[in-house]
């Protein structure tokens, strides 16, 4: 009996270590900050992302039903290295749509099939992004 109680905590002892081992795989900066004694208390900078400025829109196609095309530019942010995703908004009330992305900061987009009435920019860094700027009158 002692031996199959041996047995069985031998076991689990195994599951138990193979279990915490996966878990602390990789993890070994953090199990050594966390086993420091004090406060735990720490700060980190936050990257920041410039507003791009206003669009000007230098020409757009905004007749019927479309699709639409509008050439726009802007003044780019200092961070690098962004990327600019561009909005249309039906009026001053809709919510923005997204209808292009450019790493420069210009761009001429073609088969729009949101009518551009108003565009906006923002950067955008990975999951980080600024906010919309200015808008500027499209179609």
């Amino acid at each position: 009996m002692s031996r199959l109680l041996l047995g069985a905590g031998m076991v689990a002892a195994a599951w138990a270590l193979a279990i915490t081992g996966l878990i602390f795989v990789g993890d070994a900066e953090a199990g050594a900050a966390w086993a420091k004694t004090g406060p735990g208390s720490a700060a980190a900078k936050a990257i920041r992302i410039g507003t791009p400025g206003k669009p000007t829109v230098s020409s757009t196609v905004c007749t019927g039903n479309g699709p639409y095309s509008i050439s726009l530019q802007w003044s780019p942010t200092l961070d690098s290295p962004p990327t600019y995703e561009i909005f249309a908004a039906a009026n001053k009330n809709a919510t923005p749509v997204l209808i292009g992305t450019t790493t420069e900061p210009s761009a001429n987009l073609t088969n729009v099939t949101t009518k551009p009435s108003l565009v906006s920019v923002r950067a955008t860094a990975g999951t980080w992004r600024s906010s919309l700027s200015l808008e500027a009158n499209g179609c």
